[in-house]
């Protein structure tokens, strides 16, 4: 009879068995490739136990923000400066009114003056939908950074045209 019938009605039987009732009732040759494989599977949940915990480990170490960063901001020196929800939610806010719908969010001027950011030649914003370029003449006091239902922000600004509003911003680069 295979092995795999006995161990199949054997646990079909009593669907509680160990290693130790099973082995003596299959030849020594698959006897040692059953316990080659338990071993195999106890390393295996070890190694996944591990990973797990440093994963758990990664999670809980977090930077300066309660938070995840909504995007960055790259300085003309090519330093990183993460903003997140909170820290756009502790500026000024500053409402504009397009086609009859407000939209609030903090001046992109207080979000670059925020990141140590005083002159400048131009900024590119990025997001989902893709970039703007604006001149520093073009950065106005009439161009925010709205609050998105999603938790993001996008680019909202009397001056720009709907259409070329930038969603979901990832990344704004100050040259």
């Amino acid at each position: 009879m295979p092995v795999t019938s006995v161990i199949f009605k054997l646990t079909k039987q009593n669907p509680i068995l160990s290693a130790q009732s099973i082995l003596p009732m299959i030849s020594p040759v698959y006897s040692l490739k059953f316990i080659s494989l338990l071993t195999w599977l106890a390393l295996f949940s070890i190694l996944l136990a591990g990973c797990s915990a440093a994963i758990q480990t990664a999670q809980t170490v977090s930077t300066d923000e309660s938070s995840p960063a909504l995007f960055q901001v790259i300085t003309q020196t090519g330093t990183s400066i993460p903003f997140t929800a909170d820290k756009l939610k502790n500026l000024p806010t500053a409402q504009v009114t397009v086609q009859g719908k407000v939209e609030e969010g903090p001046k992109l001027l207080e979000v670059l003056q925020a990141a140590g950011i005083e002159d400048f030649k131009q900024v590119t914003i990025s997001g989902s939908n893709g970039e703007i370029t604006l001149s520093q003449q073009q950065v106005t006091e009439q161009i925010i950074l709205d609050f998105t239902n999603r938790g993001t922000v996008k680019l909202a600004a009397v001056d720009i045209p709907k259409e070329g509003w930038i969603k979901d911003i990832s990344l704004i680069e100050v040259e």
